[in-house]
């Protein structure tokens, strides 16, 4: 059974679905859904930084009591679709458009997208809702994006800063981390303060990754 979690709490049914349908390789396909309200424990600050990230009790377990094998390759694979060993979640990376590259990637009409150590989605949805009243615990000009480090070993924190081509910016830091199943990623709900096209810089650990998308 597929569950979602941030500090034991139960994510929206439908930014679960947009998960799940992109773990299991549809990441390219654009659903026409819209992600619902929700609490999502997190800091934001319009134009100034909201401090450094702390550790969580997120962290995945050690694996140190597996037992080696001759061939390190097949030590740290894992099971086919699930994240390896060593946590690293980048069975999810060969399904979206993007680049290993931390470059800053354009978005476009996609709905998920890859930049370097990071794959992020649900863009589409998130531009279809933006601007939008009565969706119960948004406010109108915010969206839900959620971000899968390559590294899930450790996750201690998520630093954004979201900067408009007008100059506004935006930063916060989620420490909180959600999971569906064995993958685990930060779910973000973002004040955008005005339209228009956005960057979107993200780090967590050695994760590094940049999308740029209009709103």
């Amino acid at each position: 059974m597929i569950t979602g979690r941030v500090k034991g709490s139960r994510l929206p049914a439908v930014l679960l679905t947009l998960f799940v349908l992109l773990v299991a390789g549809c990441g390219g396909q654009d659903e026409k859904a819209s992600p619902s309200g929700g609490d999502s424990s997190s800091t934001e600050e319009s134009g100034s930084s909201s401090g450094s990230s702390s550790d969580d009790d997120s962290t995945a377990p050690s694996d140190s009591g597996d037992k080696p094998s001759a061939d390190p390759k097949v030590d740290d694979r894992g099971a086919p679709g699930s994240p390896t060993r060593k946590g690293l979640q980048t069975d999810v990376f060969s399904r979206v458009p993007g680049s290993a590259s931390p470059g800053c990637q354009a978005v476009g009409d996609r709905r998920d997208m890859r930049s370097g150590g990071f794959v992020a989605g649900a863009f589409a949805e998130a531009r279809a809702s933006y601007g939008k009243g009565g969706r119960p615990g948004f406010k109108p000009r915010q969206i839900r994006l959620y971000w899968i480090p390559e590294h899930s070993r450790p996750m201690n924190g998520l630093a954004l800063t979201a900067t408009s081509s007008a100059g506004r910016t935006v930063r916060m830091t989620q420490r909180n981390v959600a999971d569906a199943e064995q993958w685990k990623f930060y779910d973000t709900k973002i004040g955008l303060p005005t339209g228009g096209t956005w960057t979107f810089r993200v780090k967590s650990g050695q994760d590094r990754g940049c999308f740029s998308a209009r709103f």
